[in-house]
């Protein structure tokens, strides 16, 4: 499996441009679902959120419109209809494995809402911890007041949000925190980060998340299947040798 059509110069010219890699996901991705049909209804209800996406006012407008600009119809149906191929092809070939892929990223999925308060001075940091440790002063009024990050406007809340998320070293922080309890400051890209964990919410398989988790799936074997096929396209030529 690869593509047709190009050649050596073409790939040479891909790879300069950091193109060819996109080129051949591309390409696997729309591979893989070709197979994927649209009812008449769906053609239909496509055609109609096409025409109003580019501003006709009905099919027939578009049709014409495509037409007396000498443009293919039926490739900017199948671009546009790509994602509900895709979603298509998710469902019939990794809905099985979905549970398996969530319980598998469930500690990433898990959501939490958590207190942050970031500063570039350590010392400042620390003092920040301990005159909230001490009950010295709220976290929300001290994130007002010192936090470098968006948080300031926030009063320190961040979330309800995906703990994959967060930064590495925060979201291992966030994992063992125990809700309610300030932590000592922690350093990350150049800042020091108070953090409090307020509360953990369990990620659950709901249709949305049973999609998200096909969904990766599917990216996952195109990843694969487009690193086969640059193995193809990039390995050598063999060198031609001739009798003595």
């Amino acid at each position: 499996m690869q593509p047709s059509g190009l050649s050596a110069d073409v790939q040479a010219l891909l790879r300069r441009h950091g193109l060819l890699q996109e080129l051949v996901v591309r390409w696997v991705r729309s591979d893989l679902v070709e197979s994927i049909l649209l009812s008449e209804e769906e053609r239909k209800a496509a055609l109609e959120a096409l025409a109003k996406q580019l501003g006709h006012k009905s099919v027939e407008a578009l049709t014409e419109h495509f037409v007396a600009q000498g443009l293919d119809l039926e490739e900017a149906i199948w671009q546009f209809t790509l994602p509900q191929r895709v979603r298509k092809y998710s469902q019939e070939q990794y809905g099985p494995k979905a549970e398996a892929r969530f319980l598998d990223r469930k500690a990433d999925l898990d959501a939490v809402v958590y207190s942050l308060l970031r500063v570039k001075d350590p010392g400042l940091a620390s003092e920040l911890f301990l005159r909230i440790a001490g009950g010295e002063a709220s976290f929300g009024s001290l994130a007002s007041e010192f936090s470098d990050g968006h948080e300031k406007t926030t009063r320190g809340i961040i979330g309800p949000a995906p703990m994959v998320k967060a930064h590495p070293v925060l979201r291992e922080l966030l994992r063992t925190a125990s809700p309610g309890e300030v932590n000592p400051p922690i350093q990350v890209e150049g800042l020091f980060l108070v953090v409090r964990l307020e509360s953990r919410i369990p990620a659950v398989l709901d249709d949305t998340t049973r999609l998200q988790m096909e969904q990766e799936l599917f990216e996952a074997d195109v990843q694969l299947r487009a690193s086969a096929v640059l193995a193809t396209l990039l390995k050598p030529a063999p060198l031609l040798t001739t009798n003595a």
